[in-house]
């Protein structure tokens, strides 16, 4: 099955982070067409089950599967609920490479 030509219009389609936006948007057109409808300051802060009700879907099942069932493979591990909030949290908008104290790239304060 072959995607659909979106067009972008942006000005700057050589940098990365304009073509992540360009393929997440082609991902949500091909998937979710309620994402395309959205409008982007709406979708930016409404929950998953109006974004992509199919995505939190499959997240209950499979916590629902992880809580019934028993994994004997040495190498699964399960997070705990304070990891999935970090990780959930605004700090995975930030990008850190470097060491600690030593960051080349601004806003990372903390």
């Amino acid at each position: 099955m072959s995607s659909p030509s979106i067009p972008c219009r942006c000005a700057h389609c050589s940098m990365s982070i304009c073509l992540f936006v360009c393929l997440f948007v082609a991902h949500a057109y091909l998937v979710s067409p309620i994402l395309v409808s959205m409008q982007w300051p709406k979708q930016l802060n409404a929950p998953l089950e109006e974004v992509d009700p199919e995505i939190d879907d499959i997240i209950d099942l499979e916590k629902a599967r992880q809580w019934k069932g028993l994994e004997l493979i040495p190498s699964k591990n399960f997070t705990s609920l304070s990891v999935m909030h970090a990780v959930g949290s605004v700090m995975t908008n930030k990008y850190r490479e470097g060491y600690p104290g030593a960051r080349f790239y601004g806003g990372n304060e903390y």
